[in-house]
């Protein structure tokens, strides 16, 4: 963000600047869209205080209900609103103190860079909503890859992790047994079977069959696992034990492959690609 500093006004610019943004964050999203007159009429109404002298405003102030994030019914405005006003704010700066404010947005990266085409789909991937993970509760400390690659969200034990053989009732990696690709795979394979889902090899050409879709392994060898899952769009996705879904890899970049994705998180280095499979839902 590029700021242009006028001769007269700068220290009153740069300080109700910094109060703006300081005060509300929301505020360093704004100011794409310049309101109107009207609009501005309607900030200082609604969302400031102001005190009044001879008929003319004389000091003005955000409103503590939205510094606070709350309404008068202390419920949380809606981030229409909360965006709306936080584009109201900065406007009010820069006409108040002749502040000319560019903004240089970053370019959002492209999931897939140029040249580089998505990894074959075949139609039945599982929809990307990672909201349905990420409820800071039940689902999410009660989940990590293994189920968010088998697609099954409910009904495991919270504070558990599911690992490749529970279901079949081999408890190899429960009792700490060294991780690698090929017991992975195995203990897998030994789960599909038993709950009678598809579970094969497959590559990163080719299509799963009807009714599946793509899945890939990763290890940290003798220390870790990991699954990733791929999205309807190509893109790839995964939950790291009770952490959040996510389709970025360690570097946040969008996993467009995940043989060529960043997966050096400190904590673990899932080192080893382990292959790509075919599976279908739990």
């Amino acid at each position: 963000m590029a700021i242009h500093r006028p001769a007269q006004g700068t220290s009153e610019c740069i300080s109700l600047k910094e109060e703006l943004t300081e005060r509300s964050p929301a505020a360093q999203l704004a100011a794409v869209i310049l309101p109107t007159e009207r609009g501005l009429s309607w900030l200082s109404h609604v969302l400031c205080e102001t005190k009044e002298e001879d008929g003319e405003v004389r000091n003005a102030s955000i409103h503590p209900s939205l510094l606070n994030g709350d309404t008068s019914n202390s419920r949380r405005p809606s981030i229409l609103i909360r965006i709306c006003a936080a584009n109201l704010l900065v406007a009010a700066a820069v006409s108040l103190s002749g502040c000319e404010i560019q903004f240089t947005p970053e370019p959002i990266p492209l999931a897939f860079p140029s040249g580089e085409a998505p990894l074959p789909s075949s139609g039945y991937e599982l929809e990307y909503v990672p909201e349905l993970w990420n409820d800071g509760g039940e689902v999410q400390f009660s989940t990590n890859c293994y189920a968010y690659m088998l697609g099954s969200r409910l009904g495991h034990p919270i504070n558990d992790k599911p690992q490749p053989g529970d279901l079949s009732g081999d408890y190899y990696i429960r009792n700490g047994g060294p991780i690698g690709v090929d017991k992975i795979v195995e203990l897998t394979k030994s789960d599909a079977e038993f709950v009678d889902i598809r579970f094969e090899d497959s590559t990163a050409e080719a299509s799963c069959p009807s009714g599946s879709y793509k899945v890939a392994l990763v290890i940290d060898p003798l220390v870790d696992y990991h699954w990733y899952r791929q999205n309807p769009d190509g893109t790839w996705s995964s939950k790291s034990g009770w952490l959040p879904v996510t389709e970025l890899d360690a570097s946040g970049h969008t996993i467009s492959d995940p043989r060529t994705a960043d997966r050096d998180y400190g904590f673990v280095n899932y080192t080893e690609f382990g292959g790509f499979f075919c599976t279908a839902s739990r």
